[in-house]
């Protein structure tokens, strides 16, 4: 039965006053659990976390209240069967061009078990970027072509390098848009001149976590509207919308496509009843995205101009991002361990061909500032 997003968000639990899961007769109150739960995760007290690209700006209330209502029904398992007709409409696709996943991150990681799953295959992607799927597709045994970003071009796309790497062992082409962590964007025009040189039995992934902060650009589902049938795009609930360690991501692709790769994973047992009530939440909260995207601006002016000062190069594409790359030259190691020394955690990305390079998610103003005072007197 088709449901249409009205329909579905006038009856779920995004108004948090109807549940969208049956209440159970469990009263909370006789649960004790100790003092506290220990939710540091690893890290110290006052930890500045800037190295996972999380959003400090939390998941919507919205989210949260949703997510709440579900935990008494956590003895029951999820049928994604919903949230793909939710996401169709979204998007305007049929619900079975839709697959869920525990984070994109799962179906990334299934796509090569269906298209480059050994050494007859290989992956064509950039350097430079958040390689889940090269990485998985390796380790299968399939062989990696990684072609370099631009550098001299402000770390762009070699669209020509990666189109020439591809041959006919080819089974993926992968792109991280907007790139994590260099920033840089491919515009639909080249999406579709990849698409278009492309041989079709070749799976064109288009990662786009990042989507929400390019919200007027056209992307890979338009290039499915098209009817481009060897493209997967992937999307995430984890950024801009917060809900990271709830582990709700989908993708969009043709159902032939979709069904290989289900084959592997990407199913009811992918999904958690707080993710899945939780994400239902969001996409009524325009007002939390747009301070995600604010956010995303403030984080980019400041950084730039604070760089600046330091005489430090920045790394950043068109469109601001929750996140910037920072180059510290040959100390940059050294200087990523002793900001962990003071509690201050950025990510060295050295494994993305990047050793001179730190890439900082940005938080709110104070830890922004802390962040900059303390690199100050390390360089």
């Amino acid at each position: 039965m088709s449901v249409s997003r009205r329909q579905f968000l006038k009856t779920s639990a995004v108004t948090a006053s109807v549940p969208l899961v049956t209440t159970l007769s469990i009263d909370s109150s006789e649960a004790r659990i100790g003092d506290a739960v220990d939710l540091s995760l690893g890290y110290k007290p006052g930890a500045i976390r800037m190295n996972l690209n999380e959003n400090p700006l939390g998941p919507p209330p919205a989210a949260v209240a949703a997510a709440q209502s579900a935990i008494p029904a956590t003895n029951r398992y999820v049928s994604p069967a919903l949230l793909k007709s939710l996401m169709g409409e979204f998007h305007g696709m049929e619900k079975d061009w839709i697959i869920v996943g525990n984070g994109s991150t799962e179906i990334l990681k299934s796509a090569p078990l269906a298209f480059a799953r050994d050494s007859s295959k290989n992956v064509i992607s950039a350097r430079e970027t958040w390689n889940v799927t090269p990485k998985y597709a390796g380790i299968l045994g399939a062989k990696l072509k990684y072609v370099n970003f631009l550098r001299k071009q402000h770390y762009e796309f070699d669209i020509d390098g990666m189109l020439n790497a591809v041959d006919a062992s080819t089974g993926i082409f992968f792109v991280v848009n907007p790139n994590n962590p260099t920033g840089a964007i491919l515009s639909y025009e080249e999406l579709k001149r990849i698409a278009d040189s492309l041989p079709k039995e070749v799976l064109f992934i288009i990662d786009e976590a990042y989507a929400q902060y390019t919200p007027d650009a056209r992307s890979g589902i338009d290039l499915l509207k098209a009817g481009y049938e060897n493209v997967l795009v992937t999307r995430t609930f984890s950024k801009a919308w917060g809900l990271a360690a709830l582990r709700c991501g989908y993708g969009v692709g043709h159902p032939d496509v979709l069904k290989k790769i289900a084959m592997h994973g990407c199913d009811a047992a992918s999904l958690n009843i707080a993710g899945y009530s939780a994400l239902q939440g969001t996409l009524s909260d325009q007002t939390h995205l747009d301070s995600s995207r604010q956010l995303a601006r403030d984080i980019s002016s400041f950084y730039k101009q604070e760089a600046k000062k330091l005489g430090l190069q920045v790394v950043a594409g068109s469109v601001p991002l929750p996140f910037i790359l920072l180059e510290l030259g040959k100390r940059t190691k050294e200087i990523q361990q002793e900001l962990e020394k003071r509690n201050i955690f950025v990510r060295h990305v050295a494994s993305w061909g990047l050793p001179e390079h730190v890439r900082i998610s940005g938080g709110l103003e104070e830890d922004n500032r802390a962040f900059f005072r303390e690199l100050k007197t390390l360089l």
